[in-house]
């Protein structure tokens, strides 16, 4: 699947982890005939079966060929705040700044 995540988006995504206490970030494929293919972002604690203390964020700009969900521990998402675009596969997620040309490979939790 493949996104671009603003910088705007991403700092909405790291205060409410650090609000909610969550753990991980999941990136969800949505492919369906009736809408376009979506990608969501939710930050959450696998930890727990709760669905309660969850936040989502659906991404604009996004293609997703298939039903997919990968995870990653938020922890390891330490990159720069600026605009990526986000390439997600089951085992790594590939972040390139949109401004600097930097690249990030964090991978992915079993």
């Amino acid at each position: 699947m493949r996104f671009s995540l603003s910088e705007a988006d991403l700092k909405t995504l790291r205060v409410n982890a650090s609000l909610l206490s969550l753990t991980h970030i999941t990136f969800i494929g949505e492919a369906s005939m009736e809408s376009s293919n979506r990608v969501r972002v939710e930050v959450q604690d696998l930890s727990t079966k709760s669905t309660q203390n969850k936040f989502t964020l659906r991404v604009d700009n996004s293609t997703s060929t298939e039903d997919a969900s990968f995870s990653m521990l938020f922890e390891n998402l330490k990159i720069l705040p600026d605009s990526y675009d986000v390439e997600i596969s089951p085992t790594v997620a590939h972040f390139t700044s949109k401004t600097t040309g930097v690249q990030y490979w964090v991978v992915m939790e079993a």
